[in-house]
C-alpha cells in the first residue's frame, strides 16, 4: 500500500474497497479507494490496482472535476476527435505537458479553466 497524506488535513489517507465507501453502488464494490476519514477526500484508483489515478479530493474538488469532465468529455465521445486527441489539445491549450493533463490531477482553479476552454469555440481552432 502507498502512502498517501491527505492535501487537507496531513493525515494518511487509508485504503479502502467501494463495497466499504460506497455500498450503495454496486459497480464500485471491488474497486479500490484512498479515502481520509476526517477530510472525506477521496481518489479512486486504476482498474484492479492500488495505484492511485490522481490526487486526494474532498466533496468541492470532486464536483469540479466532474463538472470539467461533463465540459471536456463530449469532445472526444461525440467522435469530434478521438480521446488521446483530445487531451493533447487540452494539454496544449492549458500550456502543460501531456503528462499532467488528467482531471483527476487538477485543482479547482484548472478544472474552472478546462470548462472555459471546452466551452470557447474559439479555442478549438488553435
Amino acid at each position: 500500500m502507498l502512502e498517501i497524506k491527505c492535501p487537507y488535513c496531513g493525515d494518511e489517507a487509508g485504503l479502502y474497497t467501494g463495497a466499504s465507501l460506497y455500498a450503495h453502488r454496486d459497480h464500485l464494490r471491488d474497486d479500490f479507494f484512498y479515502h481520509c476519514a476526517p477530510c472525506k477526500a477521496t481518489v479512486s484508483c486504476f482498474p484492479g490496482s492500488t495505484i492511485p489515478k490522481g490526487t486526494l479530493a474532498n466533496a468541492k474538488l470532486r464536483k469540479a472535476r466532474l463538472r470539467a469532465h461533463e465540459a471536456f468529455d463530449p469532445l472526444w465521445q461525440k467522435g469530434f476527435i478521438n480521446r488521446s486527441n483530445a487531451y493533447e489539445w487540452l494539454a496544449k491549450q492549458m500550456r502543460m505537458h501531456i503528462d499532467n493533463c488528467h482531471m483527476a490531477l487538477f485543482d479547482n482553479e484548472q478544472c474552472e479553466e478546462v470548462i472555459r476552454i471546452c466551452n470557447s469555440p474559439e479555442s478549438w481552432i488553435s
